[in-house]
This record gives structure tokens, sequence and C-alpha cells, in this order.
């Protein structure tokens, strides 16, 4: 029994089907708002995975290059870089006896072509 076309419960599946250009609009309105907040997100995440992955990267090697200069007891050279796997990254050594006596100040930094740069300060004593 066949009431009417009014008392369809969804006007919109009526018998012609589809959806309104309105309906439309709003959900690609949503879906373009939804993809521009996750490429910024996966932008921005992306800028901090590689500045983490540069520090973790600069301490390691100043760790590695104060060890080597500590080890070798020669007179270390005041700079220069870390050779192949690591182009970009130079390193300084400035050594200086502190107010305190037996003590020496050391400090390695660490520098990236790019503008970042790390800095490792230790005391040493008995020099």
């Amino acid at each position: 029994m066949r009431i009417g076309p009014s008392a369809a419960p969804f006007p919109a599946l009526s018998a012609e089907g589809g959806f309104t250009l309105l309906e439309i609009m709003v959900a690609l309105a949503i879906l373009g708002g939804v993809i521009v907040t996750v490429l910024t997100s996966i932008s921005y995440h992306l800028t901090v995975i590689d500045s983490n992955m540069t520090k973790t990267i600069s301490v390691m090697l100043a760790a590695d290059k104060l060890a080597h200069i500590r080890l070798s007891g020669d007179a270390p050279e005041k700079e220069g870089d870390f050779g192949t796997g690591y182009e970009g990254y130079s390193w300084s050594f400035n050594s200086e006896k502190s107010d305190y006596s037996g003590i020496s100040n050391e400090s390695l930094t660490v520098s990236r072509v790019g503008g970042l740069s790390l800095t490792l300060e230790t005391m040493v004593s008995g020099q």
C-alpha cells in the first residue's frame, strides 16, 4: 500500500536517489580540512624526527671524538671533520686550564652544515 511521495521517511532517498549538491560540498569541505590537517601534522613530525636524528648523531660523534682525544695521549688537533659517512659534520676542540689546580676544562663542539651546533663540555683532572 503506497501512501504517496510526501510520506517518504528520507526525502533525499526518494525514487530519484543520490545526494544533493549541498551534501557533497559539505563532505568535500570536511574531507579537505582533514587532509590539510593530516599533511601539516606529518610535515611537522618529519621535521622533528630529522632534528632529533641530527642531535643524536652529534652527541654520539662528540662523545666518540672526545674519548679518542683522551685515549690518544698526544697533543690533539684543534679541529677537523668526521670523514666518510658523516659528511657535513665537523668538530673543534678546546682545552684550557681552570681556576682550580690540576683541572682543565675541555669542550668539543660538533657542527653540522645548515646550522646545528652542539657543545660537549667536561672538566678533567690530572693534566
